[in-house]
This record gives structure tokens, sequence and C-alpha cells, in this order.
């Protein structure tokens, strides 16, 4: 087993839970009348109460709620900044409403896009991949966190898993060049090496059908994320108490090619991988 580098008490973390819950239609208020000022801080806040769900062990009824919380609000965060001047619906818990989107720039960036994805991957929401999928990439050009060659590179990957017309070998090759240490800045080079990059070798055993050689990269991936966000300056982060881009692909893998890991960590729950809902 390798544990979670933040070990909380269950108590702890349901209290925080249940202030959630408390504050949900408060949250809901605010989605409602302020949705370009609130989709993108409340999807992180989504994030984070899903993360210390799953670190806790609360029960799946709970994890799951806050999920489709997560992943909601992280959808309806990038079809308002793409259906500009259209309404679309959006469908949370509790709730129904419709947006009339507007030009925005904050959180439209490459990680919170891969977030996005990665939280619909888990969430086994298939029409929500598709619509991600269809973000622009000048979506992410012009959002107030500007990306790299890599993060562009990394996200033209995991849209090509879902386009059959896609040459994925060279989107792979290309963003496996774009990961290499002397082509990313120096704020860069960390999270890209350890996060990102250790990515690309788990899809590519995807795509070959290894299922022994996924496992391998998938593991040599949680370590890589384990030694990111258990350093002392990253570790109180909730963003790392879990590995949402590990969940996401292991789901990924187990529905389109049966993978199952082989092995267990804390960042990668298997029941979130499989389904098992």
């Amino acid at each position: 087993m390798i544990a979670s580098h933040q070990q909380i008490p269950y108590a702890f973390l349901l209290g925080k839970s249940e202030r959630y819950e408390r504050s949900w239609s408060d949250v809901l208020e605010a989605l409602r009348k302020r949705p370009a000022e609130s989709l993108g801080p409340e999807f992180r806040e989504a994030l984070k109460y899903f993360a210390m769900a799953v670190v806790g062990k609360l029960e799946k009824e709970r994890v799951l709620r806050l999920l489709a919380i997560a992943e909601g609000i992280g959808l309806a965060n990038f079809m308002f900044a793409t259906q500009v001047g259209r309404t679309f619906s959006v469908s949370l818990p509790d709730a129904s409403f419709e947006f009339t989107g507007q030009p925005v720039t904050a959180y439209t960036d490459v990680e919170t896009w891969l977030e996005a994805y990665f939280c619909a991957l888990i969430a086994r929401d298939t029409a929500g991949v598709q619509a991600l999928c269809a973000v622009p990439e000048d979506v992410h050009r012009h959002a107030d966190l500007k990306p790299d060659a890599a993060g562009l590179a990394v996200v033209r990957v995991f849209k090509g898993l879902h386009d059959p017309g896609a040459a994925i070998g060279q989107l792979l090759i290309e963003a496996m060049e774009a990961v290499q240490p002397d082509r990313l800045s120096d704020d860069r080079y960390e999270y890209v090496n350890q996060i990102l990059a250790p990515l690309l070798p788990v899809v590519r055993c995807m795509l070959s059908s290894d299922q022994g050689d996924f496992n391998e990269k998938l593991e040599e991936a949680v370590y890589d994320h384990q030694g990111f966000w258990g350093s002392d300056q990253n570790m109180d982060d909730t963003q790392g108490w879990i590995s949402l881009p590990l969940i996401g692909v292991s789901a990924l893998a187990f529905d389109s090619k049966g993978f199952a890991m082989t092995f267990e960590t804390e960042y990668v729950p298997g029941w979130l991988a499989k389904g098992e809902f």
C-alpha cells in the first residue's frame, strides 16, 4: 500500500464535509447570481472537499456527491467560457438552472481544464468529456494563467484519446518532446516533470494494451506524485492529497481496456478507478 502523505482523522474531515454541505444552498445562490465570478472559485472549493472526503475515507455516497458537485461546476465553468451569448442548462445536486455564457479568462487555464476533464472521467460523464474536448485551445491561450507548450501538448493528447481521427501516436511524441527538462521554465520544471510528464507513459501503455507495463508506469507516477505533493512546501495543499489525474487515467483504462490496478494506493482509490458506484 502506498499511503497518502496526509493522514487526517475521519471525524475532522467529516466535520469539514458537513460544513460544506450546510453551505451548499449559499454556493448555489452565488452560482445563480454571479456565475462569471463564482464558477472557477467554487470549482476549486468543490475539488478541495472531494479530496478531503477521499482521504478521510468518508462514506461513498458523500464522496460521490462531492464528485458530482465538482464535476458539474467544472464542466459549467468551461461551457460558460465557450458558449458566449448562448444559453445552456446546468445540472448540479439539488439544482438545475440555465446560464448564458460570457467571455471570461479566469480559471480557463490548462490545469483547470485537466482537473475538470479528469473529474468527468471519474464520474463517467461521457457527454461532459465530449463537451470539454470541444473547448478550443484559444480559451487556454487567452486565460489569465498562460499555458506553456508542455501543458498544451498534454491537453492535446487527452483530447486525442476521444477523437477517432486523431493521430494519437504523433500527439504522444510531441507531448513527450514538450515535457523534456531542457524545454521547461524553472517555475514549471518540478510540476511538469513529476505530475504531467509521468502521465504520458501511462497513456502509452494503455494504448499498447500492455496491462503489466501500464501498472508499472502507473505505480511510478504515483511515487512521482507523492514526491512532489509530499514535499514540505506542498504537503498541505489538498490538490495533492489524491491524484486526480491518475484516478482519471485509471478510470479510462479500466473502462476502455479492462485494466485493473495490481497495487494499492490511497492516492488512487480502486473503487473510484473501477466506477464501483
